[in-house]
């Protein structure tokens, strides 16, 4: 067993249907207040294989609502945690 703290990074791949949503707040927040947005800080780069850096908090923070049982999944299910012993995994 390892300790993660909410804090450290996870990897996902974000589907299409957590692209949508995201752009979803994008333009609610945009609403809300004009020409105050946060794309530069939400969206992480996608590395050449579709994998975005999140800290766990930040994933749950802007996808927790959308997860249950039948949702449509904003990332694929499989994550990779990062650690800082990387002879742990």
């Amino acid at each position: 067993m390892i300790k993660f703290n909410i804090n450290d990074y996870v990897w996902v791949r974000l589907t299409d249907e957590g692209k949508k949503q995201l752009k979803k707040q994008e333009d609610s927040l945009e609403l809300k207040m004009p020409g105050v947005g946060f794309k530069n800080y939400l969206i992480p780069c996608e590395d050449s294989d579709g994998w975005s850096r999140w800290q766990l908090w930040e994933l749950m923070y802007y996808f927790g609502n959308e997860l249950y049982n039948g949702c449509r999944i904003p990332f694929e299910t499989e994550i990779k945690i990062e650690t800082k012993n990387k002879d742990i995994l």
